[in-house]
């Protein structure tokens, strides 16, 4: 028997995307720290999640012969 089961349901809101607008991005892109500007491009560019990035090591890196290869 599963107690949750009599548990009243909770309906949860889809969450809207709420993109930042692009003076905001270039901004950020400006920043004087390099690891700043690296992280925001992992976001913005390539969709990673705030946990994602800051799991990120150079031992994730892979050189494939054309370039670099991040594994996530």
């Amino acid at each position: 028997v599963n107690p949750a089961d009599r548990l009243p349901r909770i309906r949860a809101h889809a969450g809207r995307p709420r993109p930042a607008p692009d003076q905001a991005l270039e901004t950020a892109l400006q920043a004087d720290d390099p690891r700043t500007a690296l992280m925001i491009r992992l976001a913005a560019f390539l969709g990673l999640r705030c946990r994602e990035i800051a799991r990120v090591h150079t031992s994730d890196l892979e050189h494939d012969g054309q370039g670099w290869t991040l594994h996530v």
